[in-house]
């Protein structure tokens, strides 16, 4: 009867130790960071706050409310205009039939934007005429 009761005991506590020590998720940039190829669009949403954070807590966002974003296409930057000017850029966020792009880098410590391209022909000069 001791043997069994230890067997179980050696088998029950790593198991409940395994799913509470599973039970937050990790967000991590290698795993969460958009790669060329994707296509999806964004939705805009007003400042909330959950509540506290650490462990034991439940936040409800079901009265959240989005907004229409826009189309985020992740491409490969070397086949945008702008792709040379950010060497380290691992992707870009294109808008379909535009030449803008947003550059971004992922690594294994994060998530950076790098920086926005826009061809000159897109960008508009205005003149400014300063009267005394």
């Amino acid at each position: 009867m001791r043997h069994l009761v230890s067997c179980l005991l050696a088998f029950i506590v790593p198991t409940i130790m395994a799913c509470t020590a599973a039970a937050q998720p990790t967000l991590t940039s290698g795993t969460y960071s958009p790669v060329p190829g994707e296509l999806f669009t964004g939705t805009s949403m007003g400042l909330s706050w959950p509540g506290p954070g650490g462990a034991g807590q439940t936040w409800d966002f079901s009265n959240l409310v989005g907004a229409a974003g826009g189309l985020n296409n992740y491409v490969d930057p070397v086949i945008t205009l702008g792709g040379a000017l950010f060497p380290t850029a691992t992707v870009a966020n294109q808008y379909p039939g535009f030449d803008n792009a947003f550059y971004y880098e992922a690594t294994s410590a994060g998530y950076s934007e790098l920086g926005f391209y826009a061809p000159p022909s897109n960008v508009r000069s205005c003149s400014i005429l300063f009267c005394s």
